[in-house]
Protein backbone atom coordinates (compact mmCIF):
# COMPACT_ATOMS: atom_id res chain seq x y z
CA UNK A 1 0.00 0.00 0.00
CA UNK A 2 1.43 3.12 -0.92
CA UNK A 3 0.68 6.73 0.74
CA UNK A 4 -0.01 10.21 -1.47
CA UNK A 5 1.87 12.75 -1.39
CA UNK A 6 1.09 15.15 0.88
CA UNK A 7 2.64 17.99 -2.03
CA UNK A 8 1.74 17.07 -5.25
CA UNK A 9 3.87 18.43 -7.64
CA UNK A 10 2.96 21.42 -9.53
CA UNK A 11 1.58 20.61 -13.12
CA UNK A 12 4.42 21.78 -15.51
CA UNK A 13 4.02 25.51 -16.61
CA UNK A 14 4.15 26.56 -20.30
CA UNK A 15 7.21 28.85 -21.08
CA UNK A 16 6.59 32.56 -21.32
CA UNK A 17 7.80 31.52 -24.87
CA UNK A 18 4.72 30.07 -26.04
CA UNK A 19 2.37 32.55 -24.45
CA UNK A 20 3.19 35.19 -25.98
CA UNK A 21 3.23 33.30 -29.45
CA UNK A 22 0.07 32.02 -28.97
CA UNK A 23 -1.40 35.91 -28.02
CA UNK A 24 0.61 37.07 -31.35
CA UNK A 25 -1.37 34.41 -33.03
CA UNK A 26 -4.41 35.29 -31.47
CA UNK A 27 -4.09 39.28 -32.44
CA UNK A 28 -2.53 38.15 -35.84
CA UNK A 29 -5.91 36.25 -36.72
CA UNK A 30 -8.35 38.49 -35.19
CA UNK A 31 -6.52 41.58 -37.56
CA UNK A 32 -6.86 39.18 -40.69
CA UNK A 33 -10.56 38.39 -40.18
CA UNK A 34 -11.72 42.10 -39.48
CA UNK A 35 -9.59 43.47 -42.37
CA UNK A 36 -11.46 40.34 -44.62
CA UNK A 37 -14.91 41.46 -42.86
CA UNK A 38 -14.23 45.09 -43.91
CA UNK A 39 -13.28 44.43 -47.31
CA UNK A 40 -16.76 42.20 -47.97
CA UNK A 41 -18.50 45.04 -46.36
CA UNK A 42 -17.20 47.64 -48.34
CA UNK A 43 -17.55 45.67 -51.70
CA UNK A 44 -21.02 45.29 -50.62
CA UNK A 45 -21.83 48.51 -49.31
CA UNK A 46 -20.59 50.38 -52.40
CA UNK A 47 -20.68 54.56 -51.99
CA UNK A 48 -22.84 54.33 -48.91
CA UNK A 49 -20.18 52.54 -47.10
CA UNK A 50 -17.29 55.18 -48.19
CA UNK A 51 -19.89 57.86 -47.44
CA UNK A 52 -20.47 56.93 -44.00
CA UNK A 53 -16.84 55.97 -43.13
CA UNK A 54 -15.98 59.87 -44.16
CA UNK A 55 -19.11 60.85 -41.51
CA UNK A 56 -20.99 62.85 -44.59
CA UNK A 57 -23.87 60.64 -44.58
CA UNK A 58 -24.76 62.26 -41.20
CA UNK A 59 -24.63 65.79 -42.24
CA UNK A 60 -26.32 65.10 -44.92
CA UNK A 61 -28.92 63.73 -43.31
CA UNK A 62 -29.07 65.88 -40.21
CA UNK A 63 -29.77 68.92 -43.47
CA UNK A 64 -32.19 66.91 -44.61
CA UNK A 65 -33.99 66.37 -41.72
CA UNK A 66 -33.79 69.64 -40.60
CA UNK A 67 -35.32 71.08 -44.16
CA UNK A 68 -38.48 68.57 -43.54
CA UNK A 69 -38.98 68.89 -40.14
CA UNK A 70 -39.43 72.99 -40.53
CA UNK A 71 -41.31 72.16 -44.29
CA UNK A 72 -43.66 69.93 -42.23
CA UNK A 73 -44.37 72.64 -39.02
CA UNK A 74 -45.14 74.81 -41.89
CA UNK A 75 -47.55 72.59 -43.27
CA UNK A 76 -49.15 71.96 -39.59
CA UNK A 77 -49.35 75.38 -38.80
CA UNK A 78 -51.36 76.20 -42.27
CA UNK A 79 -53.48 73.27 -42.29
CA UNK A 80 -54.13 74.37 -38.69
CA UNK A 81 -55.15 78.13 -39.68
CA UNK A 82 -57.52 76.56 -42.44
CA UNK A 83 -59.03 74.51 -39.95
CA UNK A 84 -59.73 76.82 -37.35
CA UNK A 85 -61.55 79.21 -40.14
CA UNK A 86 -63.63 76.87 -40.74
CA UNK A 87 -64.53 75.36 -37.25
CA UNK A 88 -64.83 79.63 -36.05
CA UNK A 89 -67.31 80.53 -38.90
CA UNK A 90 -69.24 77.33 -38.28
CA UNK A 91 -69.49 77.81 -34.61
CA UNK A 92 -72.84 78.99 -34.15
CA UNK A 93 -73.99 76.17 -35.82
CA UNK A 94 -71.90 73.68 -34.13
CA UNK A 95 -72.63 75.39 -30.51
CA UNK A 96 -76.71 75.06 -31.42
CA UNK A 97 -76.12 71.60 -32.31
CA UNK A 98 -74.23 70.63 -29.13
CA UNK A 99 -77.20 72.20 -27.39
CA UNK A 100 -79.64 70.50 -28.91
CA UNK A 101 -77.53 66.81 -27.83
CA UNK A 102 -77.02 68.36 -24.51
CA UNK A 103 -80.85 68.86 -24.35
CA UNK A 104 -81.74 65.78 -25.55
CA UNK A 105 -79.79 63.56 -22.90
CA UNK A 106 -81.12 65.44 -20.16
CA UNK A 107 -84.53 64.21 -21.45
CA UNK A 108 -83.49 60.34 -22.01
CA UNK A 109 -82.11 60.73 -18.30
CA UNK A 110 -85.47 62.30 -17.23
CA UNK A 111 -87.51 59.51 -19.13
CA UNK A 112 -85.50 56.71 -17.53
CA UNK A 113 -85.46 58.64 -13.67
CA UNK A 114 -89.52 58.18 -13.98
CA UNK A 115 -91.37 55.91 -11.81
CA UNK A 116 -93.05 53.83 -12.99
CA UNK A 117 -91.45 53.67 -16.53
CA UNK A 118 -93.30 55.41 -19.21
CA UNK A 119 -91.68 53.43 -22.34
CA UNK A 120 -93.57 55.64 -25.07
CA UNK A 121 -91.52 58.80 -23.21
CA UNK A 122 -88.21 56.94 -22.98
CA UNK A 123 -88.82 56.03 -26.99
CA UNK A 124 -89.59 59.34 -27.99
CA UNK A 125 -86.79 61.04 -26.00
CA UNK A 126 -84.26 58.29 -27.77
CA UNK A 127 -86.14 59.49 -30.88
CA UNK A 128 -84.83 62.95 -30.19
CA UNK A 129 -81.31 62.05 -28.49
CA UNK A 130 -80.94 60.56 -32.34
CA UNK A 131 -81.98 62.99 -34.36
CA UNK A 132 -79.82 65.54 -32.58
CA UNK A 133 -76.36 63.88 -33.04
CA UNK A 134 -77.13 63.28 -36.45
CA UNK A 135 -77.62 66.71 -36.81
CA UNK A 136 -74.23 67.26 -35.41
CA UNK A 137 -72.79 64.63 -37.10
CA UNK A 138 -74.46 66.14 -40.59
CA UNK A 139 -72.69 69.66 -39.32
CA UNK A 140 -69.43 68.43 -39.17
CA UNK A 141 -69.62 66.53 -42.21
CA UNK A 142 -70.21 69.76 -43.90
CA UNK A 143 -67.01 71.54 -41.77
CA UNK A 144 -65.27 68.43 -43.55
CA UNK A 145 -66.68 69.41 -47.05
CA UNK A 146 -66.11 72.87 -46.60
CA UNK A 147 -61.93 72.53 -45.24
CA UNK A 148 -61.46 69.78 -47.95
CA UNK A 149 -62.63 71.81 -51.11
CA UNK A 150 -60.50 74.67 -49.57
CA UNK A 151 -57.12 72.30 -48.75
CA UNK A 152 -54.08 70.76 -51.35
CA UNK A 153 -54.44 67.16 -52.63
CA UNK A 154 -51.04 66.30 -49.90
CA UNK A 155 -53.29 68.74 -47.45
CA UNK A 156 -55.79 66.44 -47.64
CA UNK A 157 -54.50 63.63 -47.36
CA UNK A 158 -52.31 64.71 -43.92
CA UNK A 159 -56.20 65.66 -43.01
CA UNK A 160 -57.38 62.16 -43.27
CA UNK A 161 -54.58 60.80 -41.88
CA UNK A 162 -54.68 62.54 -38.56
CA UNK A 163 -58.72 62.09 -38.63
CA UNK A 164 -57.92 58.51 -38.85
CA UNK A 165 -55.36 58.13 -35.94
CA UNK A 166 -57.76 60.04 -33.76
CA UNK A 167 -60.72 57.62 -34.86
CA UNK A 168 -58.51 54.77 -34.21
CA UNK A 169 -57.63 56.20 -30.76
CA UNK A 170 -61.45 56.69 -29.69
CA UNK A 171 -62.20 53.27 -31.46
CA UNK A 172 -64.40 53.81 -34.28
CA UNK A 173 -61.90 52.55 -37.43
CA UNK A 174 -60.53 49.47 -38.38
Amino acid sequence: MTIPDENPAPAPRRGRRQQWALAASLALNLLLVGLGAGMVARAHMGEGARAFLHGEMFRDRAARDIDERASRDAGRRTLRAQVRAVLDARAPAFDAARARVAEAWRAVRAATGEEPLRTARLEAALADLRAAQQALTMERHAALVTLAARLSPEERARMMRGLERVAQREGRAR
